[in-house]
């Protein structure tokens, strides 16, 4: 299934969402988050708190970018960003990948910040010890 999210950049800093890909040809993925580099605060894509990090971006602004290089992924969507259509607000639609179950159901039940991944290993850590 695809979802959307509608994110305006930071003016100085943009989304503040890297992208990655296996290969060229293959979807540009939500990689990882960008801090803000002044205060270390969460940037528009994080705040949004829908973008589940392993999803696929399909599109930004109904600009399809399936079948792109991931060199022509980036550059679209800086520039997309750059023209700030629709008063700045960016479209971005994302498909769900289905590994990403387990954080999509964390991401609806808390807020990103309640739970770090650090405390969620310790967790099965310990009730792994426990069975043994």
């Amino acid at each position: 299934s695809e979802y959307e999210v509608h994110v305006t950049p930071h003016p100085d800093f943009g989304l503040g969402l890297r992208l990655e890909a296996q290969a060229d040809g293959m979807p540009a993925i939500a990689g990882s988050y960008k801090k803000h580099p002044l205060t270390s605060g969460r940037l528009p894509a994080e705040r949004t708190g829908k973008i589940v990090l392993g999803d696929e971006l399909v599109s930004v602004n109904d600009v399809s970018l399936e079948g792109m290089t991931f060199d022509d992924i980036i550059s679209t969507v800086r520039l997309i960003s750059s023209k700030g259509q629709q008063g700045g607000v960016l479209t971005m639609k994302f498909r769900t990948v289905e590994k990403n179950r387990f954080q999509r159901e964390k991401l609806s039940n808390l807020s990103a910040e309640q739970v770090s991944i650090e405390e969620g290993l310790e967790v099965v850590h310990q009730r792994s010890r426990e069975d043994a």
